[in-house]
Order: C-alpha cells, then sequence, then structure tokens
C-alpha cells in the first residue's frame, strides 16, 4: 500500500505556491480517489481554489506569487500597466488589482486572493519588450519591460491625440499619473525605445513619448 502524504509533504512534492490540477493530481496519486482528497483540502482550506483548475496553497502556509497567478489565470498575458509601474518604482501607490495584457478580450476573473484584469492588445504590438523574470522558488512569469510598460499605459490609458506636444504629455504621466521622473530617466533606454518607433507609428502621444526620452 503506498504511503498517504502530508501537506507538508504535498507542498513539497509541487515544489512551487500556485500550481494547475495536474500538478496537484499528479501529486496526489498516492490516494486510491486524488480527487476527493482534494475536495478535502479545499474543506480544510489547506488549498485554495483560484478559478477552476488552479490552486494556491493557504497564504497561511506559503507566500504565493500574484504575478505567476496572473499568467496562469488567463493566457497568452503579461503583467503590465499600474502592476508593472508599480513594480519598477515608477508610481508610488501599490496596486490593488493585478493588471496584465492579454490577446484575448478584456476580462476580469474575481478570485479569493482579489482581482485580476486583462487588457486586450493586437498581434503586432502585444509581444514587444515582454521580458521573463523569475521568483525564489524557480517559478517564471512573463512582464513588460519598463519601456513597454510605458508604451503601454500610454497606449491604454489615455486618449490618443489629447496630447499635441511632448511637453503636455509628459505634464500629465509626472503629474497627473504621477511618474516618477527619476525613475523613468533611470530605466528608460532610447536604443530600446526607438526599436518600438515603427510599431506604434500611428499612436501620436507613443512617438511623442519616444521623441520626449530620445531627445534627452
Amino acid at each position: 500500500m503506498k504511503k498517504l502524504i502530508e501537506i507538508a509533504d504535498l507542498m513539497d512534492l509541487i515544489g512551487r505556491s500556485e500550481f494547475d490540477s495536474l500538478a496537484l493530481l499528479d501529486a496526489l496519486k498516492s490516494y486510491s480517489s486524488p480527487r476527493k482528497k482534494i475536495h478535502d483540502l479545499l474543506k480544510q482550506e489547506f488549498i485554495v481554489q483560484i478559478k477552476k483548475g488552479i490552486y494556491i496553497f493557504s497564504p497561511k502556509r506559503s507566500v504565493y506569487s500574484p504575478f505567476i497567478l496572473a499568467n496562469m489565470i488567463h493566457g497568452p498575458s503579461y503583467i503590465s500597466l499600474e502592476s508593472a509601474l508599480s513594480r519598477y518604482g515608477l508610481i508610488p501607490e501599490r496596486v490593488e488589482r493585478f493588471i496584465s495584457i492579454t490577446l484575448k478580450r478584456n476580462k476580469t476573473f474575481k478570485t479569493p486572493v482579489g482581482y485580476f484584469d486583462y487588457h486586450h492588445m493586437s498581434q503586432t504590438l502585444y509581444p514587444l519588450g515582454v521580458t521573463i523574470e523569475e521568483e525564489g522558488s524557480g517559478a517564471k512569469y512573463l512582464i513588460a519591460s519598463p519601456e513597454k510598460t510605458m508604451m503601454d499605459t500610454i497606449l491604454l490609458r489615455l486618449n490618443d491625440g489629447e496630447f499635441e506636444t511632448t511637453t503636455e504629455l509628459m505634464s500629465y504621466l509626472l503629474d497627473g499619473l504621477r511618474i516618477d521622473e527619476v525613475e523613468l530617466r533611470k530605466i528608460m533606454r532610447s536604443k530600446v525605445l526607438s526599436a518600438f518607433r515603427p510599431y506604434y507609428y500611428r499612436h501620436r502621444q507613443n512617438r511623442l513619448f519616444i521623441d520626449w526620452i530620445l531627445e534627452k
């Protein structure tokens, strides 16, 4: 008879705080009815179901990554907009919702650990400047680079054509959105933004932002 596992063993077997049903079923294969065991783990609040097929261990027992969860909940997607702005220290506020870009339609998921928002972007612009970051567990997630985050924010959060000059645009970004200019100058790389120019040429405000960076 196979030895039944304890919750600590289960955490070691899965090896990360965020996991799907396949990983969970595989870890519970020593049970005659793994699905019943999953039901028991949920009832005892050892694990939490984020959405169908996606789980985390109880936050009381393990630290999970909302960014990894965001990639898992709705994909393909990557972290961007206010979530990435906060991650890079470009805005002072702590963001309560987890915000991503996707190739699919706009969608919001309400979960036991918060709201996950997804905003559509075209296939042409979607892959530009997306990077991979790694958590301590070795799990990886997709996130916009700082440059890409700014381009996404300008494209999706501002009405195109609203600003006529770089001065007007930057005044709004620095004062209205509270973008930290010191951090902005520190992380912006003109060669990277210059490479974005051909893809964003139709969007006036993105061009204005690139011009402002390249002039510095």
